[in-house]
């Protein structure tokens, strides 16, 4: 599956995924100088760190993720995940340093830099094209393990019963339901009132 359908299949019930959807339909690989690829790469690798994040950890809170700067904190959270995997963690760990000197190269290099003052270093085609293709591959294995993680999850509108006597325990959000948003923002709190609920749920 490519990543454009992964992300296609994760917008379904998380639209969150959408910018980096977006991101990607609307790239022209060979329209893209060096320095904007290098900005690219860097959005993707932390867009889908974010968003992994939010999708296996549901009782991290959306401004909290948004308000941590160094990335490394993300990276540390998606190995966390992924080594279940049987994903080698010290290859994770070193390809993950190496997306920390993509953030880097993209705050200090080339013309994105920030209003850094020169001399500047400008990266060559061929080395912007290695990263992006590095990112781009990266990010296809992390959103197919959350396509894993979403599959092992109860589907929200399997209990359309208890949906509703949860709706009348809290207030919506706008047109979200209460129970929609337990189910996203605190999925094990969900499960186990869902247990409490019917106790033979699994029978």
């Amino acid at each position: 599956m490519t990543i454009y359908e992964l992300l296609d299949q994760l917008q379904v019930k998380h639209p969150n995924f959408e910018a980096l959807n977006n991101l990607l339909t609307h790239f022209a690989y060979d329209e893209y100088t060096p320095d904007a690829l290098i900005d690219l790469s860097h959005s993707l690798n932390e867009g889908v760190a974010k968003n992994f994040r939010l999708l296996v950890d549901r009782g991290e809170d959306v401004r909290q993720i948004e308000g941590q700067s160094k990335t490394w904190k993300h990276w540390n959270a998606v190995r966390e995940s992924l080594t279940s995997d049987s994903i080698d963690a010290e290859f994770l760990k070193s390809l993950h340093a190496f997306f920390e000197r993509v953030r880097n190269m993209r705050n200090k290099h080339g013309d994105l830099t920030h209003g850094h003052i020169g001399p500047k270093h400008y990266t060559s085609d061929r080395e912007a094209r290695f990263i992006f293709d590095l990112s781009l591959a990266h990010s296809r294995y992390v959103l197919a393990c959350a396509e894993d993680v979403e599959s092992e999850q109860i589907p929200y509108e399997k209990f359309p019963e208890f949906n509703d006597y949860l709706d009348e325990q809290g207030e919506r959000l706008g047109r979200t339901p209460y129970s929609r948003l337990v189910y996203d923002h605190d999925y094990d709190r969900y499960v186990y009132e869902l247990e409490e609920f019917n106790p033979d749920i699994y029978a």
